[in-house]
């Protein structure tokens, strides 16, 4: 997760596209948070559904 953060972190400052609407940047980089993360083995993940109650979703 490290690494993914990262790279998003150096990647959108410099590639952030500019709105038209409101003229300020597409994603406000101060206005990141981590929510959650889903670290089961995709694609065991869906094909498990005895092992994994939210497979449907």
């Amino acid at each position: 997760m490290d690494r993914f953060l990262r790279a998003h972190f150096r990647h959108w400052p410099e590639n952030n596209a500019v709105s038209s609407v409101y003229g300020g940047s597409m994603l406000d980089m101060d206005r990141i948070y981590l929510w959650s993360w889903d670290t089961r083995p995709f694609p065991e993940f869906p094909l498990k559904g005895d092992v994994w109650g939210d497979t449907p979703n």
